[in-house]
């Protein structure tokens, strides 16, 4: 799927790595001639660990990053109110057979 028209007529665009992850969402609800928005994301190992998503105003703070485990559980989420500090936005601990123990 690299196309989404949304019942208001709205489109939006996906693109893709060449493994099927996508990598950037377009919104092209406008109608203009460039995206309105645009979300990027990015893979290590076919995990997610990071989505840069539009600006907002002046803020320049857009990174959302996913931090995994050695066996790809999610571990910790820093979303941009928590760039630059120690304090993560979610934070996850597992049983010995993988199930969700803290968050």
């Amino acid at each position: 799927m690299t196309q989404i028209t949304d019942t208001r007529g709205c489109d939006f665009y996906m693109a893709y790595h060449s493994s099927g992850l996508i990598t950037k969402l377009e919104d092209w609800s406008s109608g203009g001639q460039s995206a309105d928005r645009t979300w990027e994301f990015g893979y290590t190992s076919g995990d997610l660990t990071s989505v840069t998503a539009p600006a907002v105003g002046q803020e320049d703070d857009r990174l959302t990053t996913f931090a995994y485990s050695g066996n790809h559980r999610l571990q910790e989420v820093i979303a941009p109110r928590e760039q630059g500090t120690e304090a993560p936005y979610l934070t996850m601990t597992y049983d010995n057979v993988g199930r969700v123990v803290t968050q």
